[in-house]
């Protein structure tokens, strides 16, 4: 006759031992973890090659409901953030356009602060034409005026010359709409 062990046996003791040291680690880890990663800004002006801007580190901090990104160089730094709502909603809080900070073309002189500005037309376009960003989850950032773009890329160099890091508008335009379809349940239509 065996008798039975009520907690079972010592390799399944060790099993279950392993298993909740290891879930307690992963959610100390989700809780507040931390990677710091090359990366670099680079810039093509006028549609040119890629130039250097700034080479530094991208950290990547994670949180139960946050996940933050800083660059650090020599001569920057900015941060953004992905939160992440109890209901699963995610609000991005971006470092603003880095491409103003970074390519020349695209600084307007400023007036002097001893003389007044006068009235604002916020209906006013901005000279300097329509702006797009994109945040990637990655860290990576992307950005587009005009002719000029600025890539923030986990790598320790700039791309190639010639590789085309721009949106193509086509594709967005395609994915735009298959989007607002998908999103208001209208059928699709064939062109």
């Amino acid at each position: 006759m065996t008798s039975a062990q009520p907690y079972g046996s010592s390799a399944q003791l060790a099993f279950l031992a392993l298993m909740a040291a290891m879930s307690i680690s992963d959610d100390l880890l989700a809780q507040n973890s931390s990677r710091p990663q090359s990366a670099v800004v680079c810039v093509s002006e006028a549609n040119g090659p890629w130039i250097l801007k700034a080479r530094g580190t991208l950290t990547r901090t994670k949180s139960k409901t946050e996940l933050l990104y800083e660059f650090k160089s020599a001569d920057h730094v900015f941060d953004w953030r992905f939160v992440t709502s109890p209901a699963g909603n995610t609000t991005v809080l971006g470092p603003g356009l880095l491409i103003d900070r970074f390519v020349t073309s695209l600084k307007q002189p400023q007036p002097p602060q001893d003389i007044p500005r006068g009235p604002i037309n916020a209906g006013q376009s901005s000279e300097l034409g329509p702006r797009r960003q994109s945040l990637e989850a990655t860290g990576e950032i992307r950005e587009w005026a005009a002719m000029d773009a600025l890539v923030l890329l986990i790598r320790s160099k700039c791309p190639s010359p010639g590789r085309a890091l721009r949106p193509n508008s086509a594709v967005e335009r395609d994915a735009l709409q298959a989007a607002l379809r998908a999103s208001s349940g209208a059928p699709h239509r064939e062109r």
